[in-house]
């Protein structure tokens, strides 16, 4: 039986635990390494009597994503410009698409959109990372978004920004199950506003 009152036996072992974790989450900013493959977390499972899946999520844990507070994120500041991207693609009765991205002097603002096309009903939750492929190393990290019934957006922040060529970089959309909105503070904007 599992107590819930830490035992003062465990605070050793713990803190052997959290300096471990911390040189990993260090090694891992810094480019090196990442989750282990099946293989390996198939033999750690073995080798030290812990399910897989809980070495699995251990793992992800202790490897931040692009989007983990553990890393620093910029704010982009100052609209420079909005460059046409017009990226579109359909897949399981979905289209995904990016139609802009916006360029700040320290960062590139890109928007996601998925719509239904078939069964627009159903609520759409985006659990998808964005991926630059491009010369140059790029940091992309989920800034916002929202889901509703059809239709779902994500914001992603793009550092350092990217190049106004669009022919310069290719994006694409891999699985993130484990990605998470940060929760900010709400704001309600209910004013009239008019543009110049």
């Amino acid at each position: 039986m599992v107590s819930d009152a830490y035992s003062v036996e465990l605070r050793s072992i713990d803190d052997e635990l959290a300096r471990w974790a911390a040189r990993r989450l260090a090694k891992v900013a810094a480019g090196e390494g990442g989750v282990p493959g099946q293989d390996v977390i198939d033999q750690l499972s073995r080798a030290h009597g812990i399910p897989a899946r809980v070495l699995t999520s251990l793992y992800r844990l202790l490897t931040p994503d692009d989007h983990d507070v553990a890393r620093p994120q910029v704010r982009p500041e100052e609209l420079e410009s909005v460059v046409p991207l017009l990226k579109r693609a359909r897949k399981d009765g979905i289209l995904y698409q990016i139609s802009r991205m916006e360029q700040y002097p320290n960062a590139s603002l890109i928007v996601l959109d998925a719509i239904a096309l078939e069964d627009a009903a159903s609520e759409l939750v985006l659990q998808v990372k964005l991926v630059i492929e491009a010369d140059s190393v790029y940091r992309v990290y989920l800034q916002s978004g929202f889901g509703g019934p059809g239709r779902a957006s994500t914001t992603y922040v793009v550092t350092p920004r990217l190049p106004d060529d669009t022919s310069a970089f290719r994006l694409r959309l891999v699985p993130d199950h484990h990605a998470s909105l940060h929760r900010l503070p709400r704001r309600v904007l209910d004013r009239a506003v008019e543009f110049e």
